[in-house]
C-alpha cells in the first residue's frame, strides 16, 4: 500500500475515538484498499477485536445480526437471539430496526473488544448519485442510519457519493493519490 498518508494521519485518530467516517470518492480511487490499511491498523493496536466488513453482496441485516451473533460467546449469543426474538413480534418496521440496533449494541457493551464495522460500495443501494437509498434499500438504510447513531465502535463507510440517509460522520473525501 503506498501514498495515502496523510489521510491515514487524519483518520486514524477518529477510528481509535471510536469515530464513525465515511470515505467517499470516484470509483478505483482506492477506498476499499485505504479502508482495508485503517483495518490492518486497527488490529495492531487492537489485536483482541473483531473487524466485520459488509459490502453490497453481505450487507443485509439478517447477516450482519447473525455475523456479529456468530463472534460473541454462548450466554451473550443466547441473550441477544432472545431480545430479537421478541423484537419480531413488533409490526412497526423502523420501531423493529431501533431496536434490533439497540439489541447489537447492548451486546456489543457486554463483549471485550471493540469491533471494528466496515460497510462498503454503499452507492449500489442508492437511487441516485448522492441521493437516498433506494426503496427496495430503506430500510438497510434506516437499520444504517441508526446503528450508526447508537453505536460506541468505529465504523468506516465507503461510497461513490454523499450518504444522505446517514448522519454523524465524519466526511472524507479522497483525492487522486
Amino acid at each position: 500500500f503506498i501514498g495515502r498518508r496523510e489521510d491515514k494521519r487524519k483518520l486514524l485518530p477518529i477510528l481509535f475515538e471510536k469515530g464513525k467516517v465515511l470515505l467517499r470518492g470516484q470509483g478505483g480511487i482506492g477506498k476499499t484498499a485505504l479502508t482495508a490499511q485503517l483495518a490492518f491498523r486497527w488490529k495492531l493496536r487492537h489485536a483482541d477485536s473483531k473487524i466485520f466488513f459488509f459490502n453490497e453482496t453481505s450487507a443485509r441485516i439478517p447477516i450482519i445480526i447473525d455475523a456479529f451473533s456468530k463472534s460473541l460467546d454462548f450466554e451473550n449469543a443466547i441473550e441477544l437471539e432472545e431480545n430479537l426474538s421478541k423484537i419480531e413480534k413488533i409490526e412497526d418496521y423502523k420501531k423493529k430496526l431501533t431496536f434490533k440496533v439497540q439489541a447489537l449494541c447492548q451486546a456489543l457493551d457486554e463483549h471485550q473488544e471493540t469491533p471494528l464495522f466496515i460497510f462498503d460500495n454503499l452507492e449500489s443501494f442508492q437511487a441516485d448519485k448522492g441521493g437516498a437509498f433506494a426503496t427496495e434499500h430503506q430500510e438497510f438504510g434506516f437499520f444504517l442510519q441508526e446503528f450508526v447513531r447508537q453505536v460506541d465502535t468505529p465504523v468506516i463507510l465507503t461510497a461513490r457519493y454523499p450518504l444522505t440517509d446517514v448522519g454523524g460522520l465524519v466526511d472524507h473525501p479522497l483525492r487522486q493519490a
